[in-house]
């Protein structure tokens, strides 16, 4: 089951907004709050913007947790 994450921790999704430079950060820190219903997505949280996101392209830290 290795697609089964640890609630609450730290992740980084890939923004894929237009217009970005070749040395612009396309990494964003959010924090995994599930699993998207009907589709193979997970679903974050931003706290810098409040907002939730629903990506499949994510990397995941377990050990460290949102504080």
């Amino acid at each position: 089951m290795h697609f089964l994450k640890v609630f609450g921790c730290v992740a980084y999704i890939k923004r894929l907004r237009p217009h970005l430079t070749k040395l612009d950060d396309r990494g964003q820190k959010v924090v995994f709050i599930g699993y998207q219903s009907g589709s193979k997505a997970y679903r974050f949280y931003d706290p810098a913007t409040e907002r939730v996101h629903v990506s499949r392209d994510a990397i995941f830290d377990e050990s460290a947790l949102w504080d």
